[in-house]
C-alpha cells in the first residue's frame, strides 16, 4: 500500500466581506443602533463648536 497525499493548495484565498450600506443600516436599526450622519458645517459653526 502506498501513502499518497493529496496535492496541497498553498495559494491562500481570502474574501473580505463588506455588506451593502443599506442592509447594514436596516440590520443595525433592529438592534437599536444607527450610523452617524455626516452633515456639512460652515466654518463659523465649527469655530463656535471648538472655541475655548
Amino acid at each position: 500500500m502506498k501513502n499518497t497525499e493529496a496535492p496541497k493548495n498553498t495559494k491562500k484565498t481570502s474574501r473580505n466581506f463588506s455588506p451593502k450600506l443599506s442592509n447594514l443600516e436596516v440590520s443595525m436599526s433592529y438592534e437599536g443602533l444607527s450610523l452617524k450622519a455626516k452633515k456639512q458645517q460652515s466654518l463659523e459653526e465649527l469655530k463656535r463648536q471648538y472655541a475655548r
